[in-house]
């Protein structure tokens, strides 16, 4: 009955992790709850707490490098992703965290640093090559081509991810993003619709359209 709730997961667990030597599932268990209810500092700490005990463990290291990818620390998010995937060779996700995490960084420049996010882009189309399907190769290529000033490039990227890739609720909401930003508002009222239709359960997808009701307004 706890692990349905995840603040009451929470409220017994985490004085029971004061002891480092507690069970990894443990552990994950907090982690998870703690993801649930949005508190991505205190699964950064949690995380970190963890792999001082059970350094070994790729997968997460993989989400602190997602972790702190959602709390915008780029270079820990890099530096995480890089570190793990020499032990993962074949992992798809953590070459894709270590790129987010790495346009981000060359964007963040007080001039973006075209050359490394061309780099970028050509990792990224060997990787499409290989999974095809994949739709978050897509929506990084089209965030590098935003950065480069290329929204022409962007909004094709994300087109193919929707027609030619798994579906995806990231895709749907970077495409009604992508649209409110560059001020297409019809278009995104109809990529927010479509989100919702194809994302009904998602609150994220009804917040993204309320967003864009009231950027018309």
């Amino acid at each position: 009955q706890a692990e349905e709730d995840p603040y009451a997961v929470i409220e017994v667990l985490q004085p029971a992790l004061a002891n480092e030597n507690a069970r990894p599932e443990l552990w994950r268990l907090l982690v998870r709850a703690y993801t649930h209810t949005g508190q991505t500092e205190q699964v950064v700490n949690t995380l970190n707490a963890y792999l001082r005990v059970y350094p070994q463990d790729g997968g997460m290291t993989l989400h602190l490098a997602q972790a702190y990818l959602k709390r915008g620390k780029w270079k820990e998010a890099f530096e995480t992703a890089q570190g793990v995937e020499p032990l993962f060779p074949q992992n798809i996700r953590a070459k894709l965290l270590r790129i987010e995490a790495a346009i981000y960084l060359a964007a963040e420049q007080q001039s973006p640093d075209a050359v490394r996010l061309q780099a970028l882009t050509a990792e990224l189309a060997v990787l499409r090559q290989n999974q095809p399907k994949r739709a978050d190769i897509r929506t990084l290529q089209a965030m590098i081509a935003l950065y480069l000033e290329q929204p022409e490039q962007a909004e094709q990227s994300l087109q193919l991810a929707l027609e030619e890739c798994e579906e995806s609720l990231e895709v749907r909401l970077r495409t009604v993003q992508f649209y409110l930003s560059t001020q297409g508002l019809d278009a995104a009222l109809a990529a927010g619709r479509n989100a919702c239709q194809h994302h009904a359960e998602a609150p994220q997808v009804w917040l993204s359209l309320a967003r864009v009701h009231a950027a018309r307004e």
